[in-house]
């Protein structure tokens, strides 16, 4: 491909740091692996062998930290696999982390409550309550974390390549799909793809049937089967991989590629007992440019709404018992009845922090109304303060969630609030049986 000249522009951005992994053969370097979100992907498992490794991969954290200013990385520290914690197993590489299932030895990590959500332009944005600053997670090994169940995890690390090209391998099959064979594809003395060539099942039913096939295809007799760090390799001079490779074929329910190993007798690296390892190399590249903006906002400084008390939206809390709250909405419910006319809109949430509260909000027809509707709360909240039902009234200023739902969606998520409001008072109405409740509660999660 080194006649290849048309240039192509990346769709996503290159990380600020990557992983090139490589054999070599004869001379020539024969390509494993391109890309990663970060050098510490493949570099994290080895922090732990010896301060000179930790001391490079912290070198790579504050490369990207000081390429993107104003962004917040933070590890991901999961533990809860007990098959694999010692392949996830690594020293902290980022300044700051978010335990999962895990302890933090920090005087102060992040938590999951810590995290904000948004969508801003079709990409997903994580900032941080704490801080205002935009987060970016970064997991530091090379662990599949596709295994694992934890929906929240994986969230995490699939963010961690949002917008990035992690995939710079080259594979003819993306071009040219389902051939029965692909040749050796070189980049100057970089060999970029291996040869390979597409295994019927058909064909390899006895050793007879197998040699014949190898040879009427001119297939190499040293084999790679599978992927990455999945691979089994086979020298078909030989009887006994002859017959693990007949049952490798016999365990495939369809069609498969086989790769040339491309393993030559000076290929091999010798340890001061004279013995043979083959090895496998990693170079990093980085550069310095910034590939992430801070918290993307839609919004303007204009723009960001917050409705005072006396405005249109009236916003009061009720502190009271959550065994006491459903009799609250009740009462709520017969006092939106009465007022139906002075209210555009309404809804309510449940909140437990600091205290249990209900967050009640009406968008009222204009300010007169306003003050109509904050006095008939006062004459219904008066009672219920003094018998020690509810313990505080508070009324506040209402900001709309613009960053999180953004100000052409926030009218739409106010209507939906509304629409979810008037079904759990109309479930709480007709159902009094706190089981049917739960029940309900737990149907709707469906």
């Amino acid at each position: 491909i080194d006649e290849y000249q048309i240039e192509t522009e990346l769709k996503n951005l290159l990380p600020n740091s990557l992983s090139v992994m490589f054999n070599v053969h004869e001379g020539n370097l024969v390509l494993a692996s391109a890309g990663g979100s970060s050098a510490n992907v493949l570099l994290g498992r080895f922090t732990n062998c010896s301060a000179e490794w930790e001391s490079y991969g912290l070198e790579i954290a504050q490369l990207e930290q000081k390429a993107n200013e104003d962004i917040e990385f933070f590890d991901i520290a999961y533990q809860a696999e007990k098959k694999v914690d010692n392949v996830n197993r690594r020293k902290q590489m980022y300044a700051n982390e978010l335990p999962i299932l895990s302890w933090s030895e920090l005087d102060s990590s992040l938590n999951l409550n810590d995290i904000l959500v948004s969508v801003v332009r079709n990409e997903v944005i994580l900032s941080s309550k704490k801080s205002g600053k935009r987060l970016i997670p970064r997991l530091a090994s090379a662990y599949n974390y596709t295994r694992s169940d934890l929906a929240v995890y994986r969230f995490l690390c699939d963010i961690q390549t949002q917008g990035l090209a992690i995939n710079l391998n080259f594979n003819l099959g993306t071009f040219f799909p389902k051939l029965n064979h692909y040749p050796r594809v070189y980049y100057k003395n970089i060999i970029v793809e291996r040869a390979s060539w597409l295994i019927n099942l058909s064909d390899i039913q006895n050793e007879d049937s197998l040699l014949l096939c190898l040879a009427d295809n001119k297939v190499d007799h040293q084999l790679i089967v599978g992927d990455s760090d999945q691979s089994l390799y086979f020298d078909l001079t030989k009887q006994e991989d002859i017959w693990a490779f007949l049952k490798y074929g016999k365990q495939q329910e369809t069609e498969f590629y086989v790769r040339e190993a491309l393993i030559g007798e000076n290929d091999f690296l010798k340890d001061e007992n004279g013995l043979d390892y083959y090895p496998q190399y990693i170079v990093n590249y980085y550069h310095k440019s910034t590939i992430y903006e801070s918290k993307k906002n839609d919004l303007t400084a204009s723009e960001h709404q917050i409705y005072l008390p006396g405005s249109n939206w009236l916003y009061v809390e009720f502190y009271c018992h959550i065994s006491f709250s459903n009799y609250l909405l009740l009462s709520l419910s017969q006092f939106i009845k009465s007022n139906k006319k002075s209210i555009d809109n309404w809804f309510f949430i449940r909140y437990s922090n600091p205290k249990p509260h209900i967050r009640l909000r009406l968008k009222t027809k204009g300010e007169k109304e306003n003050f109509q509707l904050l006095s008939a709360l006062r004459n219904l909240a008066d009672p219920l303060v003094k018998n020690g039902n509810i313990s505080d009234v508070q009324v506040k200023s209402y900001q709309p969630e613009l960053d999180r739902y953004g100000k052409k969606r926030i009218l739409l998520v106010e209507q939906f609030f509304s629409i979810d409001s008037i079904f759990v008072l109309w479930v709480l109405n007709k159902y009094k049986e706190e089981q049917v409740l739960k029940i309900l509660a737990l149907e709707t999660l469906k």
